[in-house]
Parts: C-alpha cells; structure tokens; sequence
C-alpha cells in the first residue's frame, strides 16, 4: 500500500543520506552521476516535499551540489532545478526545526553560485529575509551556512553589475 511505499523510500532515503555523508569525493561523484542518469536524484527532489523524508533530501542535496565535496555538482544542481525544487529547498528556510533550517541554508548556499535565476526564485520567496535573520542566529551551522549564502549571492550581484556597468550599450 502507499504508506508502506513511503515508509520503505524514507528509510531507503535516511540509509543513503548517512552513507553518502561516508563517501569520498570520487564516490560521491559516481553517486551523483547514477542518481541523475538513472532518475534517483529527480525522487529525492521530489522527496523534499515530504514531511517523512525532507530532511534524508536534504543532506543528500548538500552533498552533492557541493563543489568541493562533488566534481560534478554542477550536473546535480541542473536536476535540482529540472524538478522545480529550489522553491522547496527555500521553503525549509523557514522551518522552526534546526537541521532543517541548516540543511535548506546549506542547499541554498551552494546552488546559489552564479545562477541568477536560483537568486530570483530565492528573493521572490522571502528566502534572501529570511538568510538575513539566520545569519545572525545562535545557532552556528545555521548562521554559517545563511552568511555563506548571502556571500555568494553578494558576488553574484557584484558581478552582475559590473558586468552591467561594462556591458557594450
């Protein structure tokens, strides 16, 4: 039945979000490959709807959209984005639970980077207030995780008007 179905997924769920918080790089980089390819990573996407199993997601997101932890975070980054769940990720800002705050800042963190449509859907959800006030909290992975956020959308914009202000009219 569906309740089984969606037990099952989220214990799956919580197994691969410790053991790929195990891996190394390299693993790392073959399991982001075999997720997307074989259309893993589009359920868990999906999966960041869930109130059982968001924040399993979560960690999984964050691993694999970071740079230094996945060479092809890029690639995970783009599934992220094919499913429609950075409004999902920026909705766990909000969150009054703490890993999940943590989780969701550090998503945003890293799929932030160079990407000014992730900025938009992030500013248009009240997501840029709301790393604002995380990154002041007293919780230090929250604050850390919204304060590098609002890093890399700072250099974001910075380049964005430099380029605009270098622009050939």
């Amino acid at each position: 039945d569906a309740a089984t179905t969606t037990e099952s997924a989220s214990a799956a769920l919580r197994e691969l979000a410790v053991q790929v918080d195990l891996l190394e790089p390299a693993e790392i980089s073959c399991i982001s490959e075999n997720a997307r390819e074989s259309g893993a990573l589009a359920k868990i996407c999906r999966m960041l709807g869930d109130p059982h199993a968001h924040q399993n997601a979560l960690a999984i997101l964050a691993n694999l959209t970071t740079v230094e932890v996945n060479p092809r975070a890029g690639e995970a980054k783009a599934a992220l984005k094919a499913c429609d769940s950075i409004a999902l990720v920026v909705r766990h800002l909000f969150s009054e639970y703490v890993q999940t705050a943590a989780l969701a800042c550090a998503v945003c963190q890293n799929v932030v980077v160079n990407d000014a449509e992730v900025v938009t859907t992030l500013h248009r959800s009240g997501g840029v207030g709301r790393l604002r006030e995380l990154a002041s909290c007293d919780v230090a992975t929250i604050a850390s995780a919204a304060n590098g956020c609002l890093a890399n959308l700072t250099n974001l914009w910075l380049q964005a008007s430099e380029c605009a202000v270098t622009a050939p009219r």
